[in-house]
């Protein structure tokens, strides 16, 4: 369970209001030319004083850092603050920074103690989630033979023919990634960077900073206690894979809201800067659609959000998260799209820095399940594994 901190309203925000600072002084002038592609000397020295804050957590006690905490609501609703507010400024750093401290939370699970590393953890299989395989899994149904051939395929040790893609900057040290077989179920694995082969693949489509590569086993290191420096098996790897799930999906949608956000703001600007003849811009229809699509995007996206966090909130059921994203990752991408349409030609230029968050927005709904994928899960466990609701009646969570 997660540890208990009393906090105050107050002490809360002045947690958040350091990380915007932080952000306004640091961070933000490391990225404000966004046609230039920031060094990742720059991106770790900007997580290292993230770390001095506190919101990076590596010691071995949760506290208030980045998904210390994230079965309180409190936990969660610093976490996704810390997230949106770096994420206005970079998508990339704030990706990273979730990936690190994910790792973080499954070092304290298992009683790693490694304050100098820089661990990662790698969120998706082989070919993504595992769909109506994954789902009855998840719901304790019995797996036919089918299904559990396709977990173990997608899960399977990622020796060279198995590479899974990792997206982030490239000083990591050591690579937390889960498998799934018959036998043994759930398990995560820690391995050190020596021990994995990692091929650069080409750059990515919106996350400038950070670099996509294929990591899987060296040759002749097999699936055994052994492979890995520290693991994470039965019921505790089971558990862990599901709240990181629901951690992930949060995340990204955080991330992705930001800029969406911060797309929305820059186009109500410029819509009421930029002059057609002798009208501003925004007095036309066209623009005014615009800009209620983008405001519309970010807008519910934070409402659901929030509901989230509220004190009474909860912890989110994983269905319910995925059919989030499914919804809203999609809506997103059209709002960042129509805030760049209201720049006309000159959002498509790299300076404006419009073009680049669109383009972040359409690789941020790719990771951790595509909506595709998301909503062909979710359809499959209303389906399959839920009953049909009764009328005027909440339908049951499983």
């Amino acid at each position: 369970m997660d540890t208990v901190i009393e906090l105050e309203a107050d002490e809360a925000h002045a947690w958040t209001d350091a990380v915007a600072r932080f952000t306004e002084e640091v961070i933000a002038p490391l990225f404000e030319r966004p046609e230039c592609i920031t060094t990742p000397a720059d991106c770790r020295r900007a997580l290292d004083g993230l770390v001095d804050l506190g919101v990076l957590n590596n010691g071995p006690d949760a506290g208030l850092g980045l998904w210390d905490l994230p079965k309180s609501a409190l936990g969660r609703r610093l976490s996704l603050s810390y997230l949106q507010v770096v994420a206005k400024t970079s998508a990339a750093l704030a990706y990273q920074m979730h990936l690190q401290a994910m790792a973080r939370h499954l070092d304290r699970l298992a009683g790693v103690h490694d304050a100098q590393g820089l661990p990662l953890v790698l969120m998706q299989g082989k070919l993504g989630l595992g769909r109506e395989a994954l789902v009855h899994l998840l719901t304790g149904q019995a797996l036919a033979p089918d299904q559990a051939a396709m977990l173990a395929d997608n899960w399977a040790w990622p020796d060279a023919g198995q590479a899974r893609l990792l997206n982030a900057l490239p000083d990591w040290t050591a690579l937390w990634l889960c498998t799934w077989d018959v036998g043994e179920g759930w398990r995560w694995h820690r391995l050190d960077r020596q021990a994995l082969g990692h091929t650069p693949m080409a750059t990515g489509f919106g996350l400038d900073e950070l670099q996509i590569e294929a990591v899987h086993a060296l040759q002749g290191m097999s699936l055994t206690e052994t492979a890995a420096t520290h693991c994470v098996s039965g019921a505790a790897a089971a558990s862990a894979w599901s709240t990181l799930q629901a951690v992930h999906a949060m995340g990204l949608l955080a991330i992705t809201q930001a800029g969406v956000h911060r797309a929305g703001a820059m186009a109500f600007e410029q819509a009421h800067l930029r002059r057609q003849g002798a009208q501003l811009i925004a007095r036309h229809a066209a623009v005014q659609q615009l800009l209620s699509l983008a405001r519309g995007a970010a807008s519910e996206a934070a409402r659901d959000l929030q509901a989230l966090t509220r004190p009474d909130a909860p912890w989110p059921a994983l269905r319910e998260l995925w059919r989030l994203r499914a919804r809203h990752q999609v809506r997103l991408s059209m709002g960042a799209s129509a805030a760049l349409q209201v720049f006309g030609g000159m959002g498509y230029m790299k300076d404006t820095g419009l073009e680049r968050l669109l383009r972040q927005t359409h690789h941020l709904r790719l990771l951790g399940g595509s909506p595709a994928e998301l909503a062909l899960c979710v359809a499959c466990w209303d389906t399959l594994c839920s009953p049909w609701p009764e009328a005027l009646q909440e339908e049951p969570t499983p």
